[in-house]
């Protein structure tokens, strides 16, 4: 908690602002508080056991006194605390705490996100207590590196997409037999990506391959159709993988493996378990326990195992 406080008085003062605000305004108050602001901020006696801290003030006079408090709080812990966050050691009487920080990427228009991680410690030796200090500055490295994609921690979440819509329009005209206009669909998704559509600005300047398929492609023998089978299941697979890659971090695959299982599971991509002996899959996000507590309309949570009706 104390870290967290400190870090955020830190933010908060950085970004107040220490120009002086321009007041027509000048009662004697101002000017008693003035000398008082005058003296090094180690030697001042208490601002309530001063004369004139019961004296009564008007709005204007309040709110001048309030700038020219804030204003020399900011100076007082910049000089107090820039130090400290230079020398990376924070200071509370004689107790000191040293701590790290990084930054990963670019940060966006409205600042960076801000994570604290935190080390177990206490009741050991000192040598332990650094050890563990020392391996959090580099523990998330990786993964913070890594976050660069479509579902890094800056971008936004896909909800309703160009190509998932077009890849719906794609897999209706092949289950009708419509190959031509399925083709189409599919090949505006390619052409969408070829474009670097859904790739953010830390991959614009890669080079990109996503050539048009055609209806041969499908055919057996062809590229996409190795395992000859139907030439419409062929093209039904390579839409519904395409669904499977471009919404990844979404929840296109999870809504595809429920639908697909009973009448199509030769063309949908397989739902791995993470453990082997697991004999259940998810079928619905739970209920948010605030909405059952709370709702007396909210209905029984039938638990994420229970199939939706849709998807039996």
């Amino acid at each position: 908690m104390r870290i967290l406080v400190l870090f955020s008085l830190i933010f908060f003062c950085f970004n107040c602002s220490t120009e002086p605000k321009s007041s027509t305004v000048e009662p004697k108050e101002i000017s008693t508080l003035a000398q008082w602001l005058a003296i090094d901020f180690k030697d001042r006696p208490p601002l309530e056991e001063t004369p004139f801290a019961d004296t009564p003030l008007s709005k204007a006079e309040a709110n001048r006194a309030m700038e020219e408090l804030i204003d020399d709080y900011q100076k007082t812990f910049d000089a107090s605390y820039g130090n400290q966050w230079t020398r990376r050691v924070l200071e509370l009487g004689n107790l000191q705490m040293p701590f790290y920080y990084k930054r990963f990427g670019t940060p966006p228009s409205d600042g960076s996100a801000l994570y604290i991680s935190l080390h177990g410690g206490g009741g050991t030796t000192a040598d332990v207590n650094d050890q563990q200090y020392n391996n959090q500055k580099n523990l998330y490295d990786q993964t913070m590196l890594g976050l660069e994609g479509i579902i890094e921690q800056f971008e936004p979440q896909n909800m309703v997409t160009y190509f998932e819509n077009q890849l719906i329009i794609a897999e209706v005209h092949a289950r009708a037999g419509n190959t031509t206009q399925a083709l189409t669909a599919l090949n505006q998704v390619r052409t969408w990506l070829n474009n670097g559509g859904q790739l953010n600005a830390n991959f614009s300047g890669e080079t990109y391959l996503y050539a048009p398929f055609i209806a041969a492609d499908f055919e057996n023998g062809g590229i996409e159709n190795q395992d000859n089978i139907s030439a419409q299941k062929a093209l039904l697979r390579e839409i519904i993988e395409e669904r499977y890659v471009s919404g990844f971090g979404m929840h296109i695959s999870f809504n595809d493996a429920r639908r697909l299982r009973k009448a199509d599971s030769d063309i949908s991509v397989p739902f791995v378990m993470k453990n082997n002996s697991s004999t259940q899959r998810a079928e619905r996000l739970p209920y948010a326990y605030d909405e059952l507590n709370s709702n007396e309309n909210a209905p029984e949570d039938p638990g994420i195992f229970q199939k939706t009706p849709v998807n039996q």
